[in-house]
């Protein structure tokens, strides 16, 4: 990962409230300890005539696990669910303090909800463990930013 970027206890939580790819980020309390796994692989890029062959380093994967206090009436737990029953994206990112300071890292992404929890007493609140996976047709590419103004 990124030099200084921190996931876990100190990582905070956004969704993109407005829709994935849309940038309208909002703080999720309810989240606690994320985890993001990268992992990259390479794609050899060659021509028709194969003179010339390319290799380029890419980011294969980024599965995201979010430990939750199950609230059903928080907009965050109705988003993921909308989410998980639709297969539609989210949009996720993860940063070490707020999203709006200046020099903060942090990492935005597309989602899509899978192994979301159903079960489970209605009205109460207990932890659970959400897992999503980057979405493949998003036009929001994954990726690390640094926040400048």
């Amino acid at each position: 990962m990124a030099g200084g970027y921190k996931t876990g206890r100190r990582c905070k939580t956004y969704y993109d409230a407005a829709g994935a790819g849309q940038g309208t980020w909002t703080a999720t309390e309810i989240t606690k300890n994320p985890q993001l796994d990268l992992s990259a692989d390479e794609a050899v890029v060659e021509d028709e005539s194969s003179i010339w062959k390319r290799y380029m380093q890419g980011l294969l994967d980024a599965p995201l696990t979010l430990n939750i206090n199950r609230k059903v009436n928080h907009a965050f737990y109705n988003a993921l669910r909308a989410s998980a029953l639709a297969g539609t994206p989210i949009g996720i990112a993860l940063a070490s303090g707020a999203i709006t300071t200046v020099d903060e890292e942090v990492f935005t992404g597309d989602f899509v909800v899978f192994g979301f929890p159903f079960g489970g007493a209605q009205g109460e609140t207990q932890e659970m463990s959400v897992t999503l996976k980057l979405a493949a047709d998003s036009s929001f590419a994954p990726s690390f930013a640094t926040v400048t103004a």
